[in-house]
């Protein structure tokens, strides 16, 4: 299969054929796996719905972040079943990353934060992207929240996968929130540039994600999803 910058939902839905055929008969009533999968993809094609084949861009970059988030919350969700709901964003997926990255026998996620190493360090540059900052919004906070991008090289020299993902992530989860909390104009000239870097490295991570799911992930088990589907 492709690398996940060239990987595409066609790619992704034809390597998991197999997978698909021995889960459907493990499991006759679904699996979540399975489902997952299948979800992640419906919206990632979405987001391939959105690229200009004249030029190979994004044409809507606050759709895709969203459709992005979808596709990435599809394999990362879970479910608390003490309190039968939704469990948090933040510690779902970071749960996901640290054993996403534990299969990453390829070592794609590594490639990723090597080939987009500017544009990660970019977005741990970025005040607007820290909760820290948005706490209390001053000069002294915008230099304290830049924290992220002068460890980000301690933990690049260390090989710190996961934690740089994590970070990555937390920022980018931030912008996402923006957007689906109302707290951004479509299309606001204020924020392209964080929503397009954020678009970019987002669609590289759920790629990733996706890829290592169909080669290493298929049978792991992924616990239990939001809002099966019910027969």
């Amino acid at each position: 299969m492709t690398g996940y910058e060239t990987c595409t939902v066609r790619d992704l839905r034809r390597a998991w054929i197999p997978h698909k055929e021995l889960l459907s008969k493990t499991y006759p009533d679904g699996s979540h796996t399975a489902i997952r999968f299948h979800r992640a993809c419906s919206w990632l094609a979405e987001v391939e719905k959105l690229v200009s084949a004249d030029t190979g861009e994004v044409k809507d970059i606050d759709k895709a972040l969203v459709y992005q988030w979808i596709a990435f919350n599809a394999l990362y969700g879970q479910w608390n079943e003490d309190e039968n709901i939704p469990k948090k964003d933040i510690s779902s997926w970071r749960e996901f990353n640290g054993k996403i990255v534990k299969l990453d026998a390829d070592k794609l996620f590594k490639q990723v934060l090597l080939d987009n190493r500017e544009q990660v360090e970019t977005i741990f540059n970025n005040q607007f992207l820290s909760n820290y900052f948005w706490r209390d919004p001053t000069e002294l906070a915008a230099k304290q929240s830049r924290k992220d991008f002068y460890s980000s090289h301690t933990w690049y020299l260390a090989g710190n996968w996961t934690n740089i993902l994590d970070q990555l992530v937390r920022r980018i989860y931030l912008q996402r929130c923006q957007l689906i909390h109302g707290a951004a104009t479509y299309n606001s000239r204020e924020n392209r540039d964080s929503v397009s870097l954020c678009t970019e490295m987002l669609d590289h991570i759920v790629r990733a994600s996706m890829l290592v799911y169909v080669r290493y992930g298929a049978y792991e088990e992924w616990g239990t999803m939001c809002y099966a589907p019910v027969k």
